[in-house]
């Protein structure tokens, strides 16, 4: 579930997403990175030092990502 944070007047929105809604939104649509799995990403995260911006009761980690119509990238 994707958890919305903020939304701007120009359309921009700053939400919350797990690796698996990353993966929806921001590697399967990409030819390149579709066939990665969710530790392949986990790993590329952990190689550009990012960390997750938040955890949950359950342990499962998410990032910051913006969207602006209809386009998802990782902030």
């Amino acid at each position: 579930m994707i958890k919305l944070l903020s939304r701007d007047k120009d359309g921009y929105r700053l939400c919350l997403m797990s690796i698996a809604e990353i993966y929806k939104y921001i590697y399967k649509p990409d030819k390149t990175k579709k066939n990665l799995t969710y530790a392949d990403i986990q790993s590329e995260f952990i190689e550009k030092g990012m960390v997750a911006d938040g955890i949950d009761e359950k342990g499962l980690a998410y990032y910051y990502v913006g969207e602006r119509n209809g386009r998802y990238f990782l902030v």
